[in-house]
């Protein structure tokens, strides 16, 4: 593989978790939105993924069980590296306060953090991944448009207009579709 080669699929993979970071923090802030203080893990906002899920790409009963089972793996891990993350960023701005900085302990714990968002890239494409594997042709079709759609409703920060009006109750928005 020659360097340009290489560098090219580089790219493409960093800009692939990009989106997949994207997306697992949307899901993640849909999910804690309305989150109950305490509460079973498959909260309000997650049953309403489910079913609006359920609606737009006609998942069977059987379907929507092993939906909620990797949901809930899912989530679990992602919380537990997002607390991970949370405390080394706690470390790195606690340095912004000391009299003299160690650039090598920036970079450690930038780096740390650089990991952990990683790895949650690298699960949530799993998750999705898994969740294809239990869909038909059709429903698999159907998830690629709403994935689309999703990323056309949520540009990267700075581009874009601004965020739409969220849709009424009971509706979905319609990008892209007359």
């Amino acid at each position: 593989m020659n360097i340009f080669l290489k560098q090219k699929m580089t790219m493409l993979v960093i800009v692939l978790l990009i989106i997949l970071n994207a997306f697992t923090l949307y899901i993640i802030r849909d999910m804690q939105k309305n989150k109950p203080v305490a509460g079973p893990p498959l909260g309000p906002p997650a049953q309403r993924t489910s079913r609006f899920l359920q609606s737009e790409l006609g998942l069977s009963d059987q379907q929507m069980q092993q939906l909620d089972r990797i949901r809930q793996q899912h989530a679990r891990k992602a919380q537990d590296i997002n607390i991970e993350i949370r405390a080394l960023k706690k470390q790195l701005m606690d340095l912004v306060f000391e009299d003299t900085v160690d650039s090598a302990q920036v970079k450690m714990l930038s780096e740390q953090i650089g990991d952990k968002q990683t790895e949650i890239e690298r699960l949530t494409f799993a998750h999705f991944q898994e969740l294809k594997t239990f869909c038909e042709d059709n429903q698999v079709d159907k998830l690629r448009q709403l994935v689309g759609e999703f990323f056309q409703m949520h540009p990267p920060q700075g581009q874009g207009g601004g965020r739409p009006a969220p849709p009424a109750a009971g509706q979905r928005p319609l990008i892209g579709r007359p």
